[in-house]
């Protein structure tokens, strides 16, 4: 704590520790918000697959991992996904009549 001398406060050294630690841990709080801000936000959605498709999600998985060496988060069934929806928006978006997902949903 402080001892007080008229109207100013002379620190200990523990209370000036503290407040060098308590700026620290606001720095690296500010910096750990940025990186989760940075990063987009995932919306939690349900789908049903066919069990074949299901199926195929596995085996790509798997084959995914051997062939990038990723892992965890990197390669989930999540991820697979997203990136195949990608694929077949952008296909979707620069040719609609002669896309693929046109072909499959006619």
């Amino acid at each position: 704590m402080g001892k007080r001398r008229g109207n100013q406060v002379s620190l200990t050294r523990s209370t000036t520790k503290t407040r060098a630690v308590d700026q620290r841990q606001a720095v690296e709080s500010s910096k750990s918000q940025t990186v989760k801000e940075s990063k987009p936000q995932n919306v939690k959605t349900t789908t049903y697959l066919s069990q074949e498709i299901a199926d195929r999600l596995d085996m790509a998985q798997i084959k995914l991992r051997r062939l990038t060496g990723k892992r965890g988060h990197d390669l989930s069934r999540s991820a697979i996904i997203e990136a195949a929806l990608t694929i077949a928006l952008d296909e979707l978006d620069a040719q609609t009549d002669n896309s693929t997902i046109v072909a499959l949903m006619s």
